[in-house]
């Protein structure tokens, strides 16, 4: 459905303070959508080298970002509802992670030897076509069934350009609101993962967070302390659909 040109930024160096404000804006244009042109997620391409702490670091200053953004247009916050780190190599079919029905993923993908491709799908637009809000649609229509997997063609964006032996921030609108002519709503995409050779003896390294739209930061859901070991812990959970 939607090209890379409208989803991909490519970095060649570590941006610097006075470059996160125009990448958040663009991330910002592309996730955080009101109507069906933007794609609903971004992809952000690290094409040098990068460690996993100074790539952690990154997934901070670009929500720092985001919320200055988002605030702007909103007036409300954006805050941290969880963080995580993960060695994730199962295929999973098209979804939603679990959270408020207005939530966005920001993912750290790590650069892995483990062949991987990511695909998204448009259900709240496949949902407004049949007439149904998304939450019903996930109801009736749940795409980890076969029927409800076949509704969803026509709607899915590959993403091509995801080079998993590179760093990536995967940034998704994972909301459930519906379509909302007067652009009040933000729409979600359920997103998938393939892994068609899982290799014990490699780690696919998936630094997870979710936000959700707050009033104040002080609703943050995580303390500074955590996201201090966020950037430099050396922990890794178990496997998880993502």
């Amino acid at each position: 459905m939607h090209s890379p040109s409208s989803y991909q930024t490519v970095l060649t160096q570590i941006p610097e303070s006075a470059d996160w404000p125009a990448l958040a804006q663009r991330v910002l244009q592309q996730t955080f959508r009101t109507n069906f042109e933007a794609p609903g997620f971004s992809l952000v391409s690290f094409a040098m080298p990068i460690s996993s702490e100074a790539f952690r670091a990154c997934l901070i200053e670009l929500k720092i970002a985001l919320d200055a953004l988002f605030f702007a247009q909103t007036g409300r916050h954006l805050v941290f509802r969880s963080l995580a780190r993960f060695n994730q190599q199962n295929t999973t079919k098209f979804h939603l992670d679990g959270g408020p029905e207005e939530s966005f993923l920001m993912l750290g993908y790590e650069p892995s030897d483990v062949p991987s491709s990511l695909a998204f799908a448009d259900f709240t637009l496949v949902a407004w076509t049949m007439g149904i809000e998304p939450a019903a649609f996930i109801r009736d229509h749940n795409p980890m069934f076969a029927s409800g997997a076949q509704l969803l063609e026509g709607a899915i964006t590959p993403l091509k350009p995801f080079d998993p032996k590179i760093a990536n921030i995967v940034v998704i609108n994972n909301g459930s609101l519906p379509f909302d002519k007067n652009g009040r709503n933000l729409l979600g995409v359920m997103h998938q993962a393939t892994i068609a050779s899982p290799e014990e003896s490699k780690r696919r390294i998936i630094n997870s967070t979710m936000l959700r739209p707050a009033a104040t930061l002080d609703e943050e859901e995580v303390t500074p302390e955590q996201l201090r070991d966020y950037v430099t812990t050396s922990h890794i959970s178990g496997p998880v659909a993502y």
